[in-house]
């Protein structure tokens, strides 16, 4: 085992013992010559006793899903469920479906060559986003085994089936026999709300056209597979879980390791991949950050340049540099570079976020560490298996000195016993549905032109072949009927003729594109979200792509653009206000213990950068906008504002001047995320005070949130809401505070007070006391005849037109939309558009500038509030 550097020593050690596997022959099973033929050149050891139980499960028209570790073989199974189908039926189609295009790519040869071995002559097509929407269709009249990512099959597989040019789309669904769905346990929050829906209209077309695919899917960490897929899918799992794991494991040994007092950690960390680097053996090391993974492989690759000079423009770093990072947001032929030297080798090592958690097949990997500890063991086990698959495995734990990585360094004997992600699946959320019931059932819709395919025009939507949450066949008929409910007529104005289009699986927030000007040229470096900007991108900000610094010239928030160049390796952090959180009148619900106030409810949060910090080596530069260097930016901040939920909590302790309520925040945060395992970057914490009456609570009360990072939210946060829940964390809390002194709070270390300890445990007393509810407050008056509208003069801001207000110049009653405001919206520097008709549900206050009144239904009349 290699030595760690003098500045980390050894805290803890643990070892995952190996064994060997325990196999049968795989001529016990009623299956296909083809499938014998494949499994025998393949396996000739035989199957795992696992594998074998799955296949017998999947013979017998069960629907399977392999829940057992990594590297225990899911993939025998998919393809010999697979080529067992298309032997038995020429007609049969597989659909395979992996949940990133990098992992689809490195699937697709393995397929190829087991369709080989089989002796099948069959086709394998692929299509995702890097796949142009003229050349599907022919790919699925080709294939008999289509690998797909769920978003292509919710954009264009689905909305094409049926339509007429679109025939092999038709007759792909027309004769599917099996989906596959590996890495099942990503198919969660936002992702997995929207694309549990997409299953079951794909369900639904294929029923229509006359088939029932069976379902075979796998993922080594979820918590309860079974509740998991009967969520996603809609039908009940056989699933073969750990208990029943049988394959062989190599030995891995987990090392958690400290660096010396008084060190630097970011240099620390430098020295330790560099030594792994000069070993010659493969590493990967998982950041939980973007940022921090393309700094740190920036500070590895200046060995081959001078100190901060520009990059040379004759080096290719993508293929000359040992170490890279790997994250999302790479332009695709990027991502296949790195990718293609990861498996030949040929790359030492790879500094990558979560991306690298799925099922790639590093045959070269020896080492993995893990920068800071994850919060959950979902992520944990996913990287522990990345090595253990072809010989003995390193893993390395680095403390980073966070305050989860203390608790787990002080009984590190628990780090295996973290619990996997919850199934955060929404089916119940209203908009969701909407968006898959204007896919579905829209005149002209999928299920119009799936009907027609097969001559039954007038087929009803009850003649269904899925199982659909409770509420969605009633917007489906509001749909066709042309009834749009008021809360979603928004949602029918941004969708049109494309709700596949406007509304995605991921339900990500708006991208904005990065593009590099050199000469009379430009090429793309990625992709970034609107949050990721504020983070990363903002004007003036040295912004990093594999490893690369570019200068932040410009950032075109109608356009989405951002415009860079090259530049020194310099590193920039912005320098942030105080976020503004402005909770709205409705309240999701909630409760009341003694003093303590808790309350589910919409937030507009105002975000801002003022500035931004560039260290220079030793050099710090604080630089404030409006500026001129290093690049013009003429605004005095660069702002955002994030429309979501949160739990909101006060108490009389919070209100005195002697308790810091970042601190509280803080530890709202950390205390959450150890007593509910989800991932850190779904959450977030933060503090202000209310600007006016709100809950029962007063103006100037402080509160604290836990909110939702996902602009338009899925109530993920809601899970403080939760009495049981929320004592939990108050109780860690309270434990963490007599524990410590001092605490890191906004990258800076500040002193924990008595007040703020004793406003802790005092909300701790409460909470443990028994609740009684909040009322909940309505938008309308008592005779239902008012709506609470926005006044004329007021102004608001839209999810469609980030970096835009709206300003509300009349209300009044659409033919088509309903309440509507007019007015135009004015861009950053204060250009308006023409006059706009928008729904009021499209428009969120702007905290200063809105004034509150009512509309009257029947006169048209508006008043104050």
């Amino acid at each position: 085992m290699n030595a760690l550097p003098p500045s980390w020593s050894l805290h803890h050690s643990l070892s995952l013992p190996g064994r060997a596997g325990r196999t049968v022959p795989a001529d016990g099973l009623p299956l296909e010559a083809p499938t014998r033929r494949y499994l025998a050149a393949k396996y000739p050891s035989g199957l795992y006793v696992h594998q074998e139980a799955a296949l017998l499960r999947l013979l017998a028209a069960e629907d399977v899903c392999l829940a057992t570790p990594t590297a225990s073989g899911k993939t025998a199974v998919f393809h010999a469920a697979a080529l067992d189908a298309l032997a038995r039926n020429p007609k049969a189609r597989i659909l395979a479906l992996y949940p990133m295009k990098a992992l689809g790519a490195e699937q697709e040869t393995r397929w190829v060559e087991a369709l080989a071995l089989a002796g099948i002559d069959a086709k394998v097509g692929r299509i995702d986003g890097g796949v142009s929407t003229g050349e599907r269709n022919a790919i699925c009249s080709r294939a008999r085994v289509l690998i797909a990512t769920p978003d292509v099959v919710h954009t264009w597989l689905l909305p094409r089936t049926g339509q007429r040019g679109f025939e092999g789309a038709t007759r792909f669904v027309a004769g599917l026999e099996l989906v596959v769905v590996d890495e099942a346990h990503t198919y969660t929050g936002a992702f997995g709300s929207s694309a549990a829906f997409a299953f079951r209209r794909l369900q639904h077309l294929a029923g229509i056209l006359g088939t029932s695919p069976r379902f075979v899917a796998a993922s080594a960490t979820m918590r309860d597979a079974r509740v998991h897929l009967e969520r996603l899918i809609g039908r009940p799992f056989c699933v073969i879980g750990d208990d029943q794991d049988s394959s062989h494991r190599h030995p891995v040994t987990i090392e958690l390791i400290r660096r010396a007092p008084d060190t630097d950690f970011h240099t620390s960390l430098a020295e330790l991949l560099a030594s792994l680097r000069d070993t010659g053996e493969q590493f990967v090391a998982f950041f939980d950050s973007r940022k921090n993974t393309e700094q740190m492989a920036s500070i590895l690759q200046r060995g081959n340049e001078s100190g901060d000079a520009e990059p040379r423009p004759d080096f290719d770093h993508l293929t000359g540099e040992s170490v890279l990072p790997f994250r999302a947001g790479f332009e695709a032929e990027h991502r296949a570079l790195i990718q293609r030297r990861l498996t030949d080798g040929s790359l030492r090592g790879v500094l990558s976020t979560s991306t690298l958690e799925l099922g790639l097949d590093l045959p070269h990997l020896k080492t993995v560490v893990l920068v800071g500890v994850p919060s959950s063991g979902t992520n944990l086990r996913q990287r522990i298996g990345r090595v253990g698959r072809n010989a003995p495995g390193r893993v390395i734990v680095v403390d980073s000195g966070s305050l989860g990585d203390e608790l787990t360094f002080q009984r590190p004997e628990l780090l295996l016993d973290k619990p996997l992600h919850d199934s955060t699946i929404y089916l119940e959320n209203r908009r969701v549905q909407y968006a898959h019931a204007m896919a579905l059932a829209r005149t002209e819709g999928e299920h119009d032109r799936a009907a027609l395919a097969v001559g039954r025009r007038d087929l009803p939507m009850t003649d269904t072949f899925a199982s659909w949450p409770e509420g969605f066949l009633e917007l489906c008929k509001l749909e066709r009927d042309g009834q749009v409910p008021s809360d979603l007529k928004d949602m029918k104005v941004v969708a049109g003729d494309q709700p596949t289009q406007s509304f995605l699986l991921r339900d990500v927030e708006p991208q904005f594109e990065v593009w590099c000007r050199s000469g009379m040229q430009r090429h793309k470096l990625g992709t970034l979200s609107h949050s990721q900007v504020m983070r990363e991108a903002y004007p003036g900000a040295v912004y990093y792509y594999t490893g690369r610094a570019y200068r932040v010239l410009a950032v075109n928030t109608r356009s989405r653009e951002i415009l860079v160049r090259g530049c020194p390796r310099y590193f920039t952090t912005p320098m942030p206000v105080h976020d503004r959180i402005t909770p709205q009148r409705e309240v999701h619900g909630g409760f009341q213990a003694e003093a303590l106030t808790v309350a589910e409810t919409d937030l507009q949060i105002w975000k801002a950068v003022l500035g931004f910090n560039e260290r220079r080596g030793s050099r710090v530069d604080h630089v404030k906008y409006p500026c001129s260097e290093p690049v013009r930016f003429d605004r005095p901040s660069f702002s955002r504002n994030l429309f979501t939920t949160g739990v909101c909590l006060s108490h009389p302790a919070l209100q005195s001047k002697d308790v810091d309520c970042e601190i509280v925040a803080t530890l709202l945060l950390e205390s959450f995320l150890i007593t509910v395992p989800l991932e850190r970057q779904d959450i977030d914490a933060a503090t202000d005070v209310l600007r006016g009456s709100w809950a029962g609570l007063d103006k100037e009360t402080r509160f604290v949130t836990l909110f939702d990072q996902a602009s338009g939210s899925l109530r993920i946060s809601g899970r403080l809401r939760d009495p049981r829940t929320l004592r939990e964390v108050l109780e860690v809390m309270s434990r963490i505070v007599d524990e410590r002194d001092r605490l890191i709070v906004a990258n800076e270390e500040r002193s924990i007070s008595e007040a703020t300890r004793a406003a802790i445990r005092a909300m701790r007393d409460d909470a443990a006391r028994d609740p009684s509810d909040l009322e909940d407050a309505s938008s309308h008056d008592p005779d239902g005849e008012r709506v609470r509208v926005l006044l004329p003069t007021s102004r608001g801001t839209s999810s469609e037109r980030p970096g835009q207000t709206f300003e509300v110049h009349n209300v009044f009653v659409h033919p088509v939309i309903g309440i509507a405001y007019r007015g135009p919206f004015i861009d950053e520097r204060g250009v308006r558009t023409a006059a706009q008709t928008v729904p009021i549900a499209a428009i969120r206050p702007l905290d200063g500038f809105a004034k509150w009144g009512t509309y009257d239904l029947e006169t048209g009349e508006q008043a104050a509030a």
